[in-house]
């Protein structure tokens, strides 16, 4: 796939330097191996095979090539020969150690360093520490590698970091609830490192369980626009469309500016020709009708080779081109314009990219940049008139998800326990009881004090229980009866209370002496001054 823009540019170097120097060019690769893994295994025989038997006498070596999975075997044997090594797409974080990679200068627009500068700076900015990532170990070979950005330095760097890794293998059956629900339980912050379409797939299932209400957020790594990482959008054209929208407001896209993905329309159309007659790929769909990005950085190596070349040929004749390290160094901390793009190279030989972040925009249902991390000061940047939607129900407020919820993960922290609550019940009861005594001493103090006849009791108190019992014998005495004429025994359901003040006076028969009492439950007495 790489291969028109290395053809490209050999011819380019020929044609813009012919009066310099000439440039001879070699293929080690062409019938070993058909993918990254192949190419691999074959790569330490193809270059030691090429060094020590096929190699012709020139004033310069190089290694340029876009490589895939054997960028480590080529650097390994470059290093020990001095030989200067340009890659278009692979990289590696040992190319920072320039006493293992020396001569190793790489234009890919994958850069762990920003990748990982750039998680570092979102992270940061909303305060979050409890990241879960999701890592796909399954379709393709890029993703563990860019899951070591969350490594021991990271951590180190951010304080409080906590991170939980899920390595899946999208080839098999994924447990897609099963990794929400632990999600769920461990993080809000989800970061995904898979093709796009499992990632709309995670983004549908979290729908469903209300994990897209504003409380969580999902970053998809989506690195650069190359069919091969799939589709990292919510439109499939299939009934899911409408959910799918929905969820990827609670989604983030991280990137590769759209500038360092520039391909120039000539290299386009010549990689479209070439692509076919040449290595007997077909483009036939429109996500493959535009090279991917690496086949423009391999092209542009091409472009800084001459142009570094061409400038110590002028500026230092003497300058010796057998030492690789020495001429690798000469590309350090610099920027090469091309009319298509620019590449800026930092201290170690690096590429430094600008990233972006995407999110999508609620009413057009577009996705848009966001911030923006430029490749100078790696500052995280707002995009002027830019909002992120964190998704939620309307009227939610659209505030920055929380790193953990009030209640934490699971809740625990606001479920009421017996020695929580105790200290506060007993107070609660000791002030009431003090309340009520209070109240009760109050009422008396005022009674005895307002109420001067506060000795006096009321008929009401008076009222005195006697027990139910045969009525007694008949009096025989006369004596008896006349002590009975103050009182007037009546049943207790026929008393009745004077209210005046007069002096009752007992009822006197005609018929002879008074009947015998009746004696009901209660005696009730009427008293008066």
């Amino acid at each position: 796939m790489n291969g028109p823009g290395i053809d490209m540019g050999v011819e380019d170097l020929r044609s813009l330097y012919s009066q310099t120097f000439s440039v001879n060019h070699t293929y080690l690769n062409e019938g070993h191996g058909t993918n990254c893994y192949e190419v691999a295994i074959y790569a330490d025989e193809l270059l030691s095979e090429w060094f020590y038997m096929k190699r012709q006498s020139a004033d310069l070596y190089g290694f340029i090539a876009a490589t895939c999975a054997e960028q480590l075997n080529i650097n390994r044997l470059a290093a020990e020969w001095n030989i200067l090594t340009m890659t278009g797409y692979g990289t590696d974080q040992i190319i920072r150690n320039k006493a293992i990679a020396p001569t190793w200068i790489t234009t890919s627009p994958s850069s762990r360093l920003m990748y990982r500068t750039l998680f570092a700076n979102i992270f940061t900015r909303f305060n979050w520490s409890s990241i879960y990532v999701v890592i796909d170990t399954g379709n393709y070979s890029s993703y563990p590698y860019y899951a070591t950005l969350f490594d021991e330095q990271l951590m180190g760097e951010l304080r409080n970091m906590q991170l939980t890794l899920r390595r899946i293998d999208t080839r098999r059956s994924v447990d897609y609830l099963g990794i929400l629900h632990e999600f769920q339980k461990t993080s809000r912050i989800l970061v995904f490192m898979g093709q796009g379409q499992f990632f709309r797939k995670l983004l549908l299932i979290a729908e469903s369980l209300l994990m897209t209400n504003g409380e969580y957020v999902y970053i998809g790594f989506k690195m650069f626009k190359f069919d091969g990482f799939g589709l990292m959008d919510w439109r499939y054209g299939d009934a899911d469309d409408g959910r799918a929208r929905e969820a990827f407001r609670s989604a983030l896209l991280v990137s590769v500016a759209p500038s360092a993905q520039v391909v120039p329309e000539r290299l386009a159309a010549t990689w479209r020709e070439r692509t076919q007659r040449r290595f007997n790929v077909t483009v036939d769909n429109a996500n493959t009708s535009v090279p991917w990005p690496t086949v423009t950085s391999t092209y542009a190596a091409f472009l800084m080779f001459g142009q570094v070349l061409n400038e110590t040929l002028a500026n230092d004749p003497a300058f010796d081109f057998q030492d690789g390290a020495r001429f690798a160094r000469l590309f350090w901390n610099r920027t090469f314009h091309f009319p298509f793009s620019e590449v800026r190279l930092d201290e170690k030989g690096e590429r430094i990219p600008p990233m972006i972040i995407e999110d999508l925009d609620p009413e057009t249902g577009q996705l848009q940049v966001v911030l923006y991390q430029d490749n100078m000061l790696y500052n995280l940047n707002n995009v002027s008139g830019a909002h992120i939607d964190w998704g939620g129900p309307a009227g939610s407020g659209n505030a920055v998800p929380r790193n953990e919820p009030r209640c934490g993960y699971q809740g625990y922290r606001c479920t009421v326990s017996v020695s929580s609550v105790l200290p506060a019940v007993l107070a609660v009861a000791f002030t009431s009881i003090t309340f009520v005594g209070v109240l009760i001493y109050v009422k008396r103090y005022l009674y005895v004090v307002l109420d001067a006849r506060w000795w006096l009791l009321s008929e009401q108190r008076l009222q005195i229980p006697v027990p139910l019992q045969s009525p007694p014998q008949a009096l025989s005495e006369p004596d008896i009866t006349d002590s009975l004429n103050a009182w007037h025994w009546q049943p207790h359901n026929q008393v009745t209370h004077e209210a005046d003040n007069s002096v009752p006076v007992a009822e006197q028969s005609n018929s002879g002496p008074p009947p015998h009492p009746v004696l009901s439950e209660k005696i009730q007495i009427n008293i008066t001054d």
